[in-house]
């Protein structure tokens, strides 16, 4: 898997303890696999920055993930019919897409009003603490 460089690396992490965080939060009523994407201060989401390879996964019906070890944390965890959600990080806040929906897209990128048409939860950035 190609490296990011250091700082896209951490801005994807310190994003993932944002959306963990609204999730805690705010929890969604079913499960699912989750998917970060960060427009980097871009006004639009390129498509090309969600690979093939994480739709045809998000897409999948029965997923065998494989944990990272952090002491007492399961090797594995199995998801049968879960949803694959991608999230998705614009200067105005994120949303959820499903990736059925996503898939779907055939523009180059996605504008913060298309995105949020189509998803299954915005956050809006001053709403985040």
């Amino acid at each position: 898997m190609e490296r990011l460089p250091r700082i896209n690396n951490h801005k994807e992490a310190d994003f993932g303890l944002v959306v963990r965080r609204h999730i805690e939060k705010e929890p969604f009523d079913f499960t699912f696999t989750l998917e970060l994407k960060d427009t980097r201060g871009k006004k639009s989401f390129n498509m090309r920055e969600l690979k093939q390879e994480q739709i045809n996964f998000g897409l999948k019906k029965i997923k065998l993930v494989r944990n990272r070890d952090e002491g007492g944390v399961s090797d594995y965890t199995y998801h049968y019919g879960d949803t694959g959600i991608v999230a998705i990080r614009y200067p105005q806040g994120f949303v959820f897409i499903t990736m059925e929906t996503i898939s779907l897209v055939t523009t180059k990128s996605l504008s913060w009003i298309d995105a949020d048409k189509v998803a299954i939860r915005t956050v809006v950035k001053n709403h985040l603490k």
